[in-house]
Order: C-alpha cells, then structure tokens, then sequence
C-alpha cells in the first residue's frame, strides 16, 4: 500500500493495541502495523485498479458451475463464462460452499455499534470475554467515532454484545484506563 491515495486513510493512525482480558482483568499493549482505512473507499481503490480489459461481476453470484475449460457463473440477471474464478466473497461464500461443500466452517454473527467520541487519548483494544463469547471484540477510532464490535454465537447474539457492553462498562479496567488518559 505504499502509493495508496490519502482519501482512503481514516483518523486516528495508532501504532499500538490494548488487549484487555475482562476476565483475567489484564491489560497488555501491543504493536500494531497496519493502517486505520476507511473500508469502502478502500474496496473501491482496489476495483479501480483492475485493468480494463478485466471483466468485473458487482451483481449477485446465484451458482458456480464448473466446466472443462473453466467455469461459468450465473447471477441474477445474465450468465457469464471464464477460465479462472476468484472468490473473494467473505463468510458465506458461494464460491467455498459450491466446490467444498462438505468443509464446514465455525459461524458468527459480528455486531457492530458506533459511538460518538471526542476522546482525546483515542486508542483501539481487542476485549476477550469468555462469559459473552468464544472470539475476541473490539475498539477503534474511526474519524470522530468509537466502534465498538465482536463476533458472537448465533444464539443469544444481541444478548451477548450487550451483556459485554455492560461488563465492560463495570470492569475495573475501563476505569482505570480513562485515569490513565486524563494524566
């Protein structure tokens, strides 16, 4: 990303991550090196470098059928035939689940909420709460807000996000990093 365009940088850039364990009651900082993008400027830098003479699918990908020169692929409303077939497609991908059906993946559902926040020591933080989730949550400063987000199990999803909202809201640790900051 070294000629990436300024437009797709988003605010704050940070160079370190909290760790806090709810559980434990553990805070441990860690180096990071990536940037704070913001996503859909970033995913539209990337299709706009694909050469003209690459053909993009943006409608939705209804079946994959695989031929001996290739594949074609049928959306909604046309069908189209390539040689090679890329699947970048997330999560739920049609292009795992048609040619490896029988692979089974672990599921989540990831929640999200925004928060205004004028914070003036903004920092991001990967939160492990076993009690609320077997995967981790997270913080980060984007452009004037809080995102405040994890993956939970499909069962009692809503339930669990805020459960953690509130635990960590209780815990020790969030007192004492907004000490920390006002020092």
């Amino acid at each position: 990303l070294a000629n990436n365009p300024k437009t797709i940088i988003a605010d704050p850039q940070i160079f370190s991550v909290k760790v806090i364990d709810l559980k434990k009651k553990v805070v441990q900082n860690y180096q990071r090196f990536y940037l704070n993008l913001d996503r859909h400027k970033f995913d539209m830098w990337l299709l706009s470098l694909i050469p003209n003479f690459v053909n993009r699918i943006t409608n939705n990908v209804t079946s994959i059928e695989r031929l001996e020169t290739g594949f074609k692929v049928h959306c909604n409303d046309k069908t189209y035939t390539t040689k090679y077939i890329v699947g970048a497609d997330g999560a739920n991908s049609i292009v795992r689940r048609t040619f490896f059906p029988k692979k089974k993946i672990r599921s989540y559902v990831a929640l999200q909420q925004w928060f205004e926040s004028n914070e003036s020591n903004p920092y991001y933080s990967c939160i492990f709460d076993p009690d609320t989730s077997d995967c981790c949550s997270w913080t980060i400063s984007k452009d004037g807000y809080c995102v405040y987000g994890g993956a939970f199990n499909k069962k009692n999803c809503r339930k669990n996000f805020e459960k953690q909202k509130t635990n960590l809201e209780k815990s020790s640790i969030l007192r004492r990093l907004r000490n920390q900051q006002k020092k």
